[in-house]
């Protein structure tokens, strides 16, 4: 019976993941009331492990919630620093809640954000390699040439985090997948293109699963 549980609770993390994963790249955002259906569920399938893994229940409640209450406080600070959004620390926890207690450790969390911190980071980085060449670093370069109180550090930041966008894309334009962040057009030259400048928002939750996985495999395996 432990064994089906455990399989089982796995089993509904994947699923959660791979749905969102789904939503994610679909529309990048995720419906609030998806999230109080399945924290409801994950109640259920708490109470079912800890009726038939465990004997001392108060000790295994006492454990889960520092747990939780660990992961909620790292996401804290991911969603604090802007590496996270709301839904993605929602997930986060709700993946850690139906997460089995005896394979639960503050090794495990801190590995999977850690990892998931550094994928991110490392997009980031891409989009600023793709925004220093040539073709696309024209437009920075007439945007911040608009504004001279731009610092090294500001233009830097805004080549990391953000990118420009055919201005004639914007028919297909939506807001979860890139924020407009300024209004002014810019002209590349070099793409022959009339460009505005959009926040980048990676799909953070196809992320999760990559982490959540190759944590958990690392921890089975090694």
């Amino acid at each position: 019976m432990n064994f089906l549980i455990l399989i089982f609770n796995f089993w509904f993390i994947s699923v959660i993941l791979f749905f969102f994963v789904y939503l994610d790249l679909k529309s990048r955002k995720i419906p609030n009331s998806l999230f109080k259906y399945l924290f409801i569920i994950c109640i259920i399938l708490n109470f079912i492990e800890f009726v038939f893994c465990f004997e001392d229940i108060i000790r295994v409640i006492v454990l889960k919630f520092l747990f939780l209450f660990i992961i909620l406080s790292l996401s804290f600070l991911l969603f604090v620093l802007h590496i996270i959004g709301g839904a993605d620390g929602k997930l986060f926890m709700l993946i850690f809640f139906v997460h089995p207690v005896k394979f639960l450790t503050f090794y495990f969390i801190t590995s999977f954000l850690l990892l998931f911190s550094l994928l991110v980071l490392l997009i980031f980085m891409i989009n600023f390699a793709n925004n220093i060449n040539f073709r696309n670093n024209d437009s920075f370069e007439i945007f911040f040439n608009t504004n001279y109180k731009f610092s090294s550090f500001k233009r830097s930041f805004i080549k990391t985090f953000f990118k420009f966008l055919n201005f004639s894309e914007l028919e297909y334009y939506n807001e979860d997948k890139h924020l407009v962040k300024s209004l002014i057009l810019i002209y590349n030259s070099a793409r022959r293109r009339i460009q505005i400048l959009v926040q980048y928002r990676p799909p953070l939750i196809f992320i999760s699963l990559i982490s959540y996985f190759t944590v958990l495999f690392i921890w089975v395996y090694f």
